[in-house]
């Protein structure tokens, strides 16, 4: 039976001073400390100084005591740089005592306490950082031609037995996004790793210098002094000591990792050299280790939940890092395709090979970024790195969903018509879609894209109303054909029909949202006169619902109201265009007018309504499309099609049937007082949003304006694993629009990255 499965000695303070009285001649008071397998009591003795009594796990064999006690005399015999405990004597001149507490017989061994602070409240700088590498150089250079019979005993904690966690793995892990990335490097580990581990040179090592094994002489010392608990001591590669050193000096790391992992090993490899097939495992071992800490203090923790927080005391830093190493250093078990991992050259000739797009192409980013896989929340690049995102509102049930993709190719591979044959496909889809409407608004009619559907919209508006006059705020964006370009202030110079108006700001204050009301409902009223007076007479108010390229600008209750009732009142109509905010984006009420507490007379959809399959369509009354449809048909060869249809419905299902627009409201409450916290004092104007549509505006400091800062920031979460992009008129805002199946833990790696890259 493995020692990690059996609880430590139950023991008392007055156990041990007996003991250390009776056995070892010494009276002082024992104070408890804390351990994980074994129980441990520290003494203030006159005879011996500061010593540790342990309690020793009765699960542990005799050669593994043996073994802990040997390796201090030996590390004493070699005069090693790093100061570690000595083991004591009792007074019959033995190194092991026996104590009985009732019917249970416990083995006990004394060894000197190394006084001063351990790392895990230290100040953890650079310095001190670089100080794991060169202590672990150091402890293996020492260690180098130690030996001892119970080495060969199986340790869990020994790397080289990683796989034996599995079963508790499958016990404890969820089959989330960390879970199966666990999963799937252990597959990795058996099938590559450890031949290659297996292949070289053997000693023995610590195995285990962590923060909590490790002391400095005060709270803002620069190097370690001292290395305790050899109770992990295990033959494996040398590097395997660097690995397991770096994945706790990692564990608080908010910067640049790599960089810190460089401090790291290099100051191994000033004391001890290590070979390139040596350092080419080292980010794989870290992973391993960061695994064994999380499986282990999990398991053992559901079973011994008297001591579980000190047997958790470090597994939110392990899995804080290790969903940091899963962008950093992925691995090609998660990208099937092998010619995905690319060289930059092949990247650079594909950019200058964009010239056959024209110019008028934008990339994102400093860095281009070149994704060829797409699982959940997550985008994988040519070179198999993967990113957290945060971007993309399209997927809104997570990119390649099996569902949608199953639903997609079922039907593509039954029958792909038009709507001019009969289906029953987009009828149910109609019903189903229209059940998250208000009563009044009962027609649906579909087209291909966003642009379509703000295209078709106009065209019911013009034949309802009869004119031509368009107004939208001052930085809008509703699509990309002819038309609506010219309704798109932030992408091109609108037409002469068009009017625009400064967006609404929601307050806090309930009296500066009266007073803001009024002004936009006075501005669109004074904007249809302006079109009147020169000869368009009044057709539409056209409304992102979260105002996204104004800055995202999410409206309070009944903010656009007054400007309804003054568009109506110049005869003309009211488009609500839910592209940006619809399908459950900002919470359980799905669509922003209703959050809005809006009635408009016109909804129009796209982007996330088939998950990426172009789908989009129109929302409205009854009496409206009626009098369309007397001065025209509409027809759209694609729009509808039974493909499409069959997607939305599946979209439709995982909306519904996960909860997604319930759980995008409660997580995004989550985020606003995350995001509060992490950017307060970090130069950010304002933070606005809703469920998980946010935008977070940049302040320009001494050194950068705002946009270049918020450009700035947003360059630097892409290089650390996260995507997002920007907003507004000045691309000032960040704009944060994840998938809807973003869960806890994905919120918790955007917050922490977005801090980061506010600070550096």
């Amino acid at each position: 039976m493995s020692i990690l499965m059996v609880s430590p000695p139950v023991v008392t303070v007055d156990d041990a001073s007996k003991v250390a009285s009776s056995l070892y001649g010494w009276q002082a008071a024992a104070e408890a400390l804390t351990g994980e397998r074994d129980k441990n009591y520290l003494l203030r003795t006159q005879e011996s100084g500061d010593v540790v009594l342990k309690f020793i796990n009765p699960a542990e064999e005799a050669a593994e005591t043996d073994l802990q006690i040997q390796v201090l005399l030996w590390l004493e015999q070699q005069q090693c740089a790093v100061e570690v405990p000595k083991a004591l004597r009792n007074l019959a001149g033995e190194l092991v005592s026996d104590y009985s507490v009732g019917e249970q017989n416990y083995k006990v061994r004394a060894y000197t306490y190394l006084n001063g602070v351990s790392v895990a409240q230290a100040q953890m700088g650079m310095e001190l950082q670089a100080s794991f590498g060169e202590r672990a150089a150091q402890l293996v250079r020492a260690l180098d031609g130690f030996d001892h019979a119970a080495l060969s005993r199986v340790l869990l904690w020994d790397v080289m037995h990683l796989n034996q966690l599995r079963a508790w793995a499958e016990e404890v892990l969820p089959r989330d996004d960390m879970g199966q990335f666990v999963f799937a490097f252990l597959d990795k580990f058996e099938r590559e790793i450890l031949p290659q581990l297996q292949a070289l040179p053997q000693q023995v090592i610590h195995g285990d210098i962590s923060k909590s094994n490790t002391v400095v002489q005060h709270a803002a010392a620069t190097a370690i002094h001292g290395v305790l608990d050899f109770g992990d001591l295990c033959k494996a590669p040398r590097v395997v000591e660097l690995a397991v050193a770096a994945s706790y000096a990692l564990d608080a790391e908010n910067g640049d990792l790599q960089a810190a992992l460089a401090r790291i090993v290099a100051a191994y490899q000033a004391v001890v050299d290590l070979s390139a097939a040596e350092l080419a495992l080292i980010p794989d071992l870290i992973i391993a280790r960061l695994v064994q800490r999380i499986v282990i203090s999990e398991w053992r923790a559901s079973h011994f939940p008297n001591n579980r927080d000190y047997i958790l005391r470090s597994n939110a830093q392990a899995r804080q890092l290790l969903g940091r190493l899963m962008r950093v250093f992925p691995y090609p078990d998660q990208v099937k395709d092998t010619q995905m991992l690319k060289e930059s050259a092949g990247l650079e000739a594909m950019l200058a090979k964009r010239e056959v797009l024209g110019p008028a192409y934008r990339l994102f980013y400093e860095e281009p970024l070149y994704p060829v896989k797409g699982e959940g929340v997550w985008l994988t690049d040519h070179q198999g790195r993967r990113y957290l995102d945060a971007y993309n509102n399209v997927p809104v049930v997570g990119h390649c969903n099996p569902k949608v993709v199953a639903a997609m190719t079922a039907q593509a591979s039954t029958l792909c018509t038009h709507t001019r044959y009969l289906h029953d496909g987009i009828l149910t889809y109609a019903d189903r879609l229209l059940a998250h409407f208000p009563s009044y608004l009962n027609r649906l009619m579909l087209t291909c894209t966003g642009s379509e559907a703000n295209d078709l919209a106009i065209r019911i508006a013009e034949a309802v109303t009869g004119g031509t006059g368009v107004v939208v705020t001052s930085n809008a964006y509703h699509g990309v054909s002819h038309l609506l370009a010219k309704l798109s202030p932030s992408l091109a110079p609108i037409a002469d029909f068009v009017r625009v108006v400064a967006p609404p700001r929601a307050s806090l204050d309930a009296a500066d949202n009266t007073e803001e009301a009024h002004r936009f409902a006075a501005d669109v009223a004074r904007a249809f006169e302006d079109l009147q007076a020169a000869g368009f007479k009044p057709c539409a108010l056209l409304m992102d619902m979260i105002f996204a390229s104004d800055g995202i600008l999410p409206p309070t209750a009944g903010l656009l109201n007054e400007a309804a009732q003054a568009t109506h009142a110049a005869g003309a109509v009211v488009i609500a265009d839910e592209v940006q905010s619809g399908f459950g984006r900002t919470g359980d009420n799905w669509w922003g007018f209703v959050d809005a507490a809006l009635q408009p007379d016109i909804v129009t959809m796209g982007k996330p309504m088939g998950n990426g399959y172009p789908i989009a369509g129109v929302v409205a009354g009854a009496d409206m499309v009626a009098t369309f449809a007397a001065k025209g048909r509409y027809f759209n060869t694609f729009g509808g099609n039974p493909v499409a249809v069959a997607t939305g419905m599946a979209v439709l299902d995982e909306l519904e049937q996960r909860q997604l627009p319930a759980k995008a409201g409660v997580l995004g409450q989550g985020l606003q007082a995350a995001f509060a916290q992490a950017v307060a004092g970090l130069g950010v104007v304002e933070v606005r949003g809703k469920g998980l549509y946010w935008g977070i505006e940049i302040a320009a400091d001494g050194a950068e304006t705002a946009t270049a800062r918020a450009t700035r920031i947003t360059n630097h979460m892409r290089q650390n694993g996260v995507l997002l992009s920007n907003s507004g008129p000045d691309a000032k805002v960040l704009k944060i629009r994840p998938p809807l199946v973003f869960e806890q833990e994905h919120a918790d790696m955007l917050v922490a990255a977005l801090k980061q890259a506010l600070q550096a």
